[in-house]
C-alpha cells in the first residue's frame, strides 16, 4: 500500500498507513491471526498503545490540557482498532528508521516516491512475514 496526500504531515501520513493496513485486514476477511504492526513512528506506537486512553478520558486534550492534534484521525484509528481486534490481536512495534529493516527501508522508499510524486509498482496481495516483494 502507499500513497500522497497533498499538504499532509509526516505524523498524519504515518496514521493514514497503519489505518490503511488495518482497512486492509478487515477487507481482506483475516480472522484469528496475531497482527504485528511495525512502525517506526514512536508518535503511533505510543499514541495507539499508551497515550490514546488518557486522551479519550481527558475529553481528547494532551496530559497540559491541549487539544490532541489529528483527533479525528486518531478517533477513526482508534475505533478500526477495536474492530479488528474483535478477530484477531494486534502487536505495535516500534523499529529504528534507517537500521536495515529490510520492510521498514522499503516503505521508506515507497514514501519517498510518493511524496516527490512518482509512480511506483507496489506489491498487490496479501503480505505475511514469509512474502515479500523487493
Amino acid at each position: 500500500l502507499g500513497g500522497f496526500q497533498k499538504d499532509a504531515t509526516n505524523n498524519q501520513m504515518e496514521l493514514q498507513a497503519v489505518y490503511s493496513a488495518l482497512e486492509e485486514v478487515v477487507e481482506l476477511g483475516i480472522r484469528d491471526y496475531t497482527i504485528t504492526i511495525h512502525s517506526d513512528s514512536s508518535y503511533v506506537i505510543n499514541g495507539i498503545s499508551v497515550w490514546i486512553h488518557g486522551w479519550k478520558a481527558k475529553g481528547w486534550k494532551k496530559a497540559d490540557g491541549k487539544p490532541v492534534l489529528n483527533k479525528d484521525m486518531w478517533h477513526d484509528l482508534d475505533i478500526l482498532r477495536d474492530s479488528v481486534e474483535q478477530d484477531n490481536k494486534i502487536f505495535w512495534e516500534h523499529v529504528k528508521a534507517h537500521n536495515g529493516h529490510k520492510q521498514n527501508e522499503r516503505v521508506d522508499e515507497i514514501a519517498r516516491t510518493m511524496a516527490e510524486k512518482h509512480k511506483m509498482e507496489l506489491y498487490q496481495g496479501p503480505l505475511t512475514h514469509y512474502q515479500y516483494k523487493d
